[in-house]
């Protein structure tokens, strides 16, 4: 049996939840990454836009892009995430978000191109980033937005990976300039970046850009 899991064998939504609401560290690190998410994707997104997010996990931001574009489609590796999610839409009574199985880096089975991408801890666990990020890119119309986000190389980034190969998944770390550089050879100019964590360093990397031609 290999030490590490598989970086997709998803996670118990309930438990997920509950780390990032009830436990003080989780909450105030979701609540940081949610403001830094928040900004950069307010100034991007249109009402008649239709938005591809990929690993929605609970949903935490799918609600929130179904408020503010015509239509989102969400795809999620975990079926458990996915069953999560579709009951957690029902709930809220959201019906312009479609929800569909798949996994970076792709191939993914997607309709045409789309205005906006939003990727928010899928980098993480992907062992091919740049693979990733193309198949993020060719989901894009020309001129479309990508908000994504990967880890930070600081203090903090190196205890959550730490915690991580603890819990055996394993992942890497980018400073600012490697994670701007990756998504720009990509084929994404970059054109904000916020640092989101407790530390000044933070632990995680939001960046913005549109795709260049």
């Amino acid at each position: 049996m290999p030490w590490y899991q598989a970086n997709d064998a998803g996670w118990n939504p309930q438990w997920y939840e509950w780390y990032f609401r009830r436990v003080p560290v989780g909450a105030a690190i979701r609540a940081r990454e949610t403001a830094a998410v928040h900004a950069l994707v307010a100034p991007v997104i249109g009402a008649e836009q239709h938005v591809l997010e990929i690993g929605p996990g609970t949903g935490q931001y799918t609600i929130w892009l179904a408020t503010r574009c015509r239509q989102v489609t969400t795809v999620d590796a975990s079926p458990e995430m996915l069953r999560y999610l579709v009951a957690r839409l029902q709930r809220a009574s959201v019906t312009n978000v479609e929800v569909r199985p798949g996994r970076l880096p792709g191939p993914l089975e997607l309709d045409g191109l789309y205005d906006g991408v939003l990727a928010v801890g899928v980098l993480n666990y992907v062992d091919d980033v740049d693979a990733a990020l193309r198949t993020l890119v060719a989901a894009l119309r020309p001129g479309g937005w990508a908000v994504v986000t990967m880890p930070s190389r600081s203090l903090e980034g190196r205890i959550y990976q730490l915690a991580e190969t603890l819990g055996r998944r394993r992942i890497g770390l980018y400073t600012v300039d490697e994670a701007r550089d990756r998504l720009q050879r990509a084929g994404i100019a970059v054109h904000r970046v916020e640092v989101a964590g407790l530390s000044r360093g933070g632990v995680t990397i939001v960046l913005a850009g549109l795709r260049v031609g």
